[in-house]
């Protein structure tokens, strides 16, 4: 909330001529992911465990710390919602929030990164000068399912009435921005417009008159297995409550649409990504993968889960809905098709170790939570809430078999104790610690004709050499790694773009190592580069030229140092790196060699050479005399400090040319250096014996 604050407080201070091009910023409308829309109640609920408190419209719900801690059990019978018809609690609403307030910091000190999974894009596109007129947050009820939220809080029509708004308002078209489940929220709102406008043609028109641009920022675009293990186990997410209380609040319908799809009729998927992901059966009392997968099979494991847990048939039902959702037609059972829109840019990370499939066994039989005051129904003679049982049978689950993938040069396969299951061909990648690969990188079957190929480091700047470049033909997607020269044993993470243009419009697909689902809207590195494609983007905005003739954003020219604050020393080169932007220029005060690197533009007039012993001075950084060819060391008796003992040389030609500084490396660099030679093969030894007696743990 402080960093809230300290946000509006800086838009409401600044002056409308401070922000660049402001009058010309496309609009732009956030939808947040799972788990990141701010949920408010909208009615009284009395607590009778805590006489006198309350919760009244109004009040946070979704996330409220001290709510869960003081009255645990109001707290679920605001949040939760009641059978597969996803029906509010007889006690209490419960509604999404509204404005960006809604969206960026959900909690302190709770949630983890769920709680500021939208904070970093908002704060970079608050700097870059967009205001509440421009800048709109589209949070949403993610306990129900898309169909609930048109027919019952009207989403869709809202969103589309205020894209109109602005656009009209401002003359350009709008960027639509979703992160994880917002992805899919955009899709369910592409797909909706369909049915809402009259035909496939209507659609395409308003969206090409409406909406020029959409970031897909980890799209989970085959769902997740991880949502399942959230359905069947449940999970904390960092609240001081147990697992199983908050799993009856988070098995609903919004949640069940990230339930794993299988890949058919969206285009084939590049070689390196598995095109399907497993679901679940039922054995006895466990579940297990399967061989087939989607949403039926899933299904039918949680319908034969029903005899046990009354909430898993709940759950079934959602996902059979889902499947037949009228919003949406089969959108939930394939790879959701590229939107019809100019610039599409899909960004997600990837390396690290996923969840893949699961196996459940069945630890307890419990009663789930009754609605508040079910004693009082009951005796009132009423057994039923919309038509199920005040009283219901669930069970207590735990994993019996995780399997993940791993990997960035090469994907294995492991379960939860790290022993290898399988190994990969060399080709193939992990996701993102949250969606597996196959599903994020199915943004590849988005790209068409020749794919043009970028890889950098992760870093907001660096070098000509360090870029690798190659190109690919979409219809051979096998080609991608052979044709790409990305050195993956490279240690440093790497950002790698995809990018096609066809038929005038633009698709990009950025990679990125190392980086977490839940970091990937928020990375530094990912907001440069989405803000410099938005820079491109605005001149196309009011479509004064198609997105095809945009240039591409990944070009050297465009990552030059922009200040002295950019400029950084390299160990590797023995240099200041850029060093056609950057120099080394020492500078009283400087504590290491990157503080010396300095822009080239930002230096003035070059000093003139010492003409006396007292301008000659000691050059820290290179254990000699400053202007080596005008000033010598000569120590004469007296001398107290090194700069006492340079002195001018004899008989200097003023007339040649002379430089403060000496060519080469300086002397502690060198030293630095000569170190690190030493002592690598040493460290080397010593971190494969760390990684052999780690296993050998683990084996045990």
């Amino acid at each position: 909330m402080r960093r809230l604050l300290a946000l509006l407080c800086s838009v409401a201070s600044a002056a409308p001529g401070g922000r660049p091009d402001a009058d010309r910023l496309p609009p732009i409308f956030l939808i947040p992911s799972l788990c990141g829309s701010r949920l408010r109640a909208w009615s009284t609920v009395a607590c009778p465990s805590s006489p006198g408190v309350s919760i009244t419209p109004g009040t946070d719900v979704w996330v409220a710390p001290a709510l869960i801690a003081a009255v645990p059990g109001c707290w679920c019978e605001c949040l939760r919602l009641w059978g597969p018809n996803a029906t509010d609690m007889p006690n209490c609403t419960v509604r999404a929030g509204e404005g960006v307030a809604a969206i960026y910091d959900l909690a302190d000190g709770f949630l983890g990164r769920f709680a500021h999974s939208m904070s970093g894009v908002i704060d970079a596109l608050v700097a870059r000068g967009y205001d509440p007129t421009s800048l709109h947050a589209v949070p949403y009820d993610f306990r129900v399912a898309p169909e609930t939220l048109e027919t019952r809080d009207g989403y869709f029509s809202r969103l589309k009435a205020s894209v109109e708004v602005e656009v009209a308002r401002t003359g350009l078209r709008a960027v639509l921005y979703g992160h994880s489940m917002g992805t899919r929220v955009a899709a369910y709102f592409f797909a909706w417009l369909g049915r809402r406008v009259g035909s496939e043609r209507k659609r395409r028109e308003w969206i090409d008159k409406h909406v020029g641009m959409y970031v897909a920022n980890g799209a989970p675009l085959l769902g997740a297995p991880e949502i399942v293990s959230s359905m069947v186990v449940g999970q904390t997410m960092g609240l001081p409550m147990k697992r199983a209380r908050l799993r009856e609040v988070l098995i609903a319908g919004g949640i069940a649409s990230l339930a794993p799809s299988v890949a058919r009729g969206g285009g084939a998927a590049p070689r390196h990504a598995t095109p399907e992901l497993p679901t679940f059966r039922l054995g006895g009392d466990a579940f297990g993968p399967e061989a087939c997968c989607g949403p039926s099979s899933l299904a039918a494991g949680f319908e034969r889960a029903a005899a046990f847990d009354d909430l898993l048939g709940d759950a079934a039902a959602m996902v059979r809905r889902l499947s037949a959702d009228p919003f949406v037609g089969d959108a939930f059972a394939v790879a959701v098709a590229r939107p019809p829109v100019d610039v599409v840019v899909a960004a997600y990370g990837v390396g690290l170790q996923t969840e893949l499939s699961a196996s459940y066994r069945r630890v307890a039989s419990r009663n789930a939570t009754p609605p508040l005051g079910a004693g009082a129904l009951e005796a009132a003679g009423v057994e039923t809430y919309d038509g199920l049982p005040l009283r219901r049978t669930t069970a207590l689950w735990e994993a019996a078999e995780t399997v993940y993938e791993r990997g960035l040069a090469h994907r294995e396969l492991v379960d939860g104790a790290g022993r290898v299951r399988a190994t990969g061909p060399r080709e193939a990648k992990s996701g993102d610690h949250t969606v597996p690969y196959a599903s994020l990188s199915a943004a590849h079957a988005w790209l068409g004709g020749r794919v043009d190929v970028h890889s950098v480091p992760l870093r907001n700047f660096f070098e000509d050499d360090e870029v690798m470049s190659g190109t690919y033909d979409a219809d051979n997607r096998a080609a991608v790694f052979d044709e790409t020269p990305v050195n993956r044993t490279l240690l440093e993470p790497r950002f790698t773009t995809f990018e096609s243009r066809s038929s005038g419009r633009r698709t990009a697909v950025w990679e990125m190592d190392a980086v977490a689902h839940r970091d990937s809207s928020n990375h530094n590195v990912f907001l440069s580069h989405f803000l410099r494609e938005l820079d491109v983007f605005a001149a196309t905005a009011a479509r004064t030229r198609r997105a095809s003739e945009a240039p591409s954003r990944v070009h050297v020219e465009d990552w030059r140092p922009d200040g002295d604050a950019a400029c950084y020393w390299s160990y590797a080169r023995r240099r200041c790196a850029n060093p056609g932007a950057c120099e080394y220029r020492y500078a009283k005060g400087d504590l290491h060699l990157t503080q010396s690197c300095r822009l080239v533009a930002t230096r003035g007039a070059p000093a003139p050479a010492p003409r006396t012993d007292a301008e000659c001075h000691w050059d820290y950084a290179r254990a000699t005399c400053a202007w080596p060819t005008v000033c010598a060391y000569a120590y004469a008796f007296g001398d107290v400090r090194l700069d006492d003992s340079c002195r001018v040389r004899a008989g200097v030609d003023y007339g040649a040319g002379h430089a403060a500084a000496a060519d080469g490396a300086p002397l502690g660099v060198l030293l630095a250096a000569a170190a690190f030679a030493v002592l690598a093969p040493f460290a080397v030894v010593a971190a494969a014996e760390l990684r052999r007696r780690a296993r050998s743990r683990k084996l045990r």
